[in-house]
């Protein structure tokens, strides 16, 4: 829907913690896309010390999809780095900020 590097900032709030986790990915990947150069990408997910187990069947949008602080942290693709993360093991408000590197 939009061109490439057309955007300074994608920030996501409240929605990959109810998408299934390949979906997640393709959304983080396509926001990358998108950002322009040094643009930052900023998203929150919930967290909890342990991976979770089983995660709620893909058509399940409402229910909660826990990532570990790592797991979030490894969100981020190849093209992006993390330059700070907010919240800990066990907080419903884990951000995960990343600046898209330079070609």
């Amino acid at each position: 829907m939009f061109p490439d590097m057309f955007f300074e900032l994608v920030y996501s709030y409240i929605v990959f913690q109810h998408l299934p986790r390949h979906m997640v990915r393709s959304y983080i990947d396509d926001a990358t896309r998108v950002l322009k150069p040094q643009g930052q990408l900023i998203f929150q997910v919930q967290t909890r010390t342990t991976v979770q187990e089983v995660d709620p069947p893909d058509n399940d949008f409402r229910s909660i999809r826990y990532y570990t602080p790592n797991q979030a942290r490894a969100l981020v693709g190849a093209h992006l780095t993390v330059t700070e993360t907010r919240g800990d093991d066990n907080s419903h408000n884990y951000f995960v900020h990343a600046v898209k590197n330079l070609p």
